[in-house]
């Protein structure tokens, strides 16, 4: 965060107007990935449903997280952790690979909103993502537990041209 005080920052900062409608930056801490016995093993995405092709290549999905307890946000709430295990467990049949996630110290660019976590999911496809997100017991835990877990949430899907971000993290 110390970066939004430095001079070469606010430079370069003024540029971000010339083309993009809204920008938000967030500095963030890399968090531990939760782990789970009963969690299927990672398969290799040459062998789910909906492999990577040339047209429907590897995406990656960014989800910023806002949490309702505001005062314990630095802690994945209880009911997320029961969401994100069931969710965990379509996922991974469907290739995902987790390349980070984060509690965010602080929102150095942005509209105002506060935010507690940034999780970064790669899919071997766009196809595969939707899959995931169209599951039904993923739905219906996401009903019963992360929206009681969640006041705000922003999602991004992209196509990732440089992806070095596991790496960054030292995940394996």
């Amino acid at each position: 965060i110390e970066m939004q005080s430095r001079p070469d920052f606010q430079r370069q900062h003024v540029h971000k107007d010339a083309g993009m409608q809204q920008t938000i930056v967030i500095g963030g801490v890399p968090l531990s990935i939760p782990t789970s016995t009963d969690a299927p093993a990672a398969v290799q995405w040459s062998e789910v449903p909906h492999p990577p092709t040339d047209d429907d290549g590897p995406v990656v999905v960014v989800h910023v997280l806002q949490f309702n307890d505001v005062d314990n946000a630095a802690n994945t709430p209880s009911e997320m952790q029961v969401y994100q295990s069931a969710a965990a467990q379509v996922a991974l049949r469907h290739g995902l690979r987790v390349s980070g996630w984060f509690s965010a110290e602080g929102t150095i660019v942005g509209d105002g909103r506060p935010w507690h976590q940034i999780r970064f999911h790669t899919f071997p496809s766009r196809r595969a993502f939707l899959d995931v997100v169209q599951d039904p017991d993923r739905l219906a835990h996401q009903k019963e537990f992360r929206e009681a877990a969640i006041s705000d949430t922003y999602t991004m899907i992209l196509r990732a041209s440089i992806d070095d971000l596991a790496s960054s993290v030292d995940q394996p």
